[in-house]
């Protein structure tokens, strides 16, 4: 399995570059490497959000962990967050642990990829959601008589 994160050490300053999700599949995994760090003497956790396009629940528990349970309370800084990670993210209050910043980028590749692996991350979600609806709604109906319709 590939688990689509990178985790970096600089001084004082943990570098951690995400791709395009970090859920369920991959948020534990990271959280395990990132436990080796838990001791030291870091002061900064620098997300490189360039290409995620999902942030989960599991995903955000990495980010408190970091925040809470690091020796140090380091700093989270958010490089590159996509506007509906960040609205997202300013909603549940984490505005006040997160610095965003911005980084300019010239790729035009990367950012076709970004959009389109954006495009079809949508259209999955999109499609597991009306086939979870389309079960839901039977199961319902098979719950009922047929005189009630």
């Amino acid at each position: 399995m590939e688990y689509n994160f990178n985790i970096s050490k600089t001084d004082k300053t943990l570098f951690i570059t995400l791709e395009y999700q970090l859920s369920e599949d991959n948020a534990p995994k990271l959280l395990e490497e990132l436990i080796a760090y838990k001791d030291e003497d870091i002061e900064e956790a620098v997300f490189d959000v360039t290409k995620l396009v999902y942030l989960s629940s599991s995903g955000i528990r990495v980010i408190m962990y970091i925040k809470n349970r690091f020796k140090n309370a380091p700093k989270i800084v958010f490089v590159n967050c996509a506007k509906d990670i960040r609205n997202v993210l300013d909603l549940i209050g984490f505005s006040s642990i997160i610095r965003f910043t911005e980084t300019e980028s010239n790729d035009a590749d990367s950012t076709n990829e970004w959009q389109e692996k954006l495009a079809e991350m949508r259209r999955k979600d999109l499609e597991d959601y009306a086939a979870r609806n389309s079960v839901v709604a039977h199961l319902m109906k098979m719950g009922q008589d047929d005189e009630e319709y």
